[in-house]
């Protein structure tokens, strides 16, 4: 058995991409989402990895009741919503890109959203469900006007190389059960 690589492109026209079970898979090629939301469903605990942008109309759904998720280490263009069932999205794996554009994200079952960054983020999606957010950056976090985060669980703000800082625009809101800082401190 080996870990699939994937590297032709591919358009998702509403439908549904699993993992082979008993691996990771590295997806490589640009995705084009299109006609309805695509459901990514990892297999076991397993992963996907996506190192090129997400495109097109339409957003995603991870299905993670296998307990699986999804890394997304570019900049995405698509337009759409994300809804994470189970598992977790991570934007970034450390370095200065992973983003999502200005979509909503929502949470369920308690599911997870992670933003990994070397450099500082600027939040500009709003965030929603029974879930957790985890910000992991080198230059801390912005949330934007109007923005929101409302989630039944907690949200983390950490460092990756250097402090943890969370600026909090006029307009912003955040709800949790929790707000937990690292080596740095919440500003508005």
């Amino acid at each position: 058995y080996s870990t699939p690589d994937l590297r032709t492109p591919i358009s998702i026209f509403g439908g549904r991409m699993s993992s082979i079970s008993g691996g990771s898979a590295t997806v490589h090629p640009l995705i084009s989402l299109s006609n309805a939301p695509a459901t990514f469903v990892p297999d076991s605990a397993d992963d996907f990895t996506f190192t090129n942008e997400l495109a097109g109309t339409v957003g995603f759904i991870m299905d993670g009741t296998t307990g699986g998720g999804a890394t997304f280490t570019r900049n995405n263009t698509f337009v759409g919503n994300v809804v994470v069932s189970n598992g977790y999205v991570q934007f970034g794996n450390g370095g200065t890109l992973g983003s999502v554009n200005s979509t909503n994200i929502t949470l369920f079952n308690g599911a997870a959203v992670y933003y990994y960054r070397s450099d500082a983020l600027t939040l500009t999606n709003s965030i929603s469900g029974n879930g957790t957010v985890i910000f992991r950056t080198g230059g801390g976090i912005t949330i934007s006007n109007s923005r929101s985060i409302r989630v039944g669980q907690n949200v983390y703000v950490g460092h990756n190389a250097g402090y943890a800082l969370m600026r909090i625009e006029t307009g912003a809101v955040i709800e949790a059960n929790g707000l937990f800082l690292t080596d740095g401190s919440a500003a508005g």
